[in-house]
């Protein structure tokens, strides 16, 4: 069918993909070249996860894991200028969450806040556990949404530069409804946070909206 013969076809594209990862990797590490191979090997962790469709959650734990290769990759980046610093509380790391919605708030901070400032650029991701809820907050010292521009509904978000973090808000508010918190306070000039909140329901879809 169709339908069949285009799914055989998606698995085919990422195949190729990775076989060419392995190709630059094997070729990275034959030459010494340290950087290009660690750049290779968490690039493919990161693909892996973002291609992977089979299941629509994961632990917060692979979550920050992927934050990790994507933090790494940046670092050779830029050097000494990033410094990020991760926590994921031990207690956390089980909980099921919708997948991709630690990395792509991190990748916004770093393109929107850090990477137009000058000096020292700071990241700060930290996912804890509180009184039966998951608080998960991406703090940088960036330039910061200008005056007046950072919206009082997120739905604005959904045509901006920012829609990768509209994104990921709609799939929270999908997941978990009116449980769920999500904000966002910013200085210009001093930086950013994005501060998310839900309960540890593991099962409970969300269903009081």
């Amino acid at each position: 069918s169709e339908a069949e013969r285009k799914a055989l076809e998606s698995q085919m594209n990422p195949h190729f993909l990775f076989n060419t990862l392995n190709t630059i990797k094997a070729l990275a590490k034959l030459h010494g070249e340290t950087d290009i191979y660690t750049i290779t090997v968490k690039l493919g962790k990161l693909l892996r996860s973002t291609i992977d469709n089979r299941e629509s959650e994961c632990k917060l734990s692979e979550s920050m894991a992927l934050i990790d290769s994507y933090l790494t990759i940046q670092k050779l980046r830029f050097g000494d200028k990033l410094k990020a610093t991760v926590y994921l509380d031990p207690s956390c790391s089980e909980i099921k969450t919708p997948k991709l919605i630690i990395q792509p708030l991190v990748e916004n901070s770093i393109i929107h806040g850090l990477e137009p400032k000058i000096g020292e650029w700071i990241v700060d991701v930290r996912v804890e556990k509180m009184d039966g809820r998951i608080f998960i907050t991406i703090r940088d010292n960036g330039v910061g949404f200008p005056e007046g521009t950072l919206p009082e509904d997120l739905d604005e978000l959904a045509n901006s530069t920012h829609v990768g973090v509209y994104n990921v808000y709609r799939r929270l508010a999908l997941r978990y409804g009116r449980k769920m918190t999500f904000s966002i306070t910013s200085q210009p000039g001093k930086g950013t946070q994005v501060l998310i909140s839900f309960p540890d329901d593991q099962g409970d879809k969300g269903s009081d909206r």
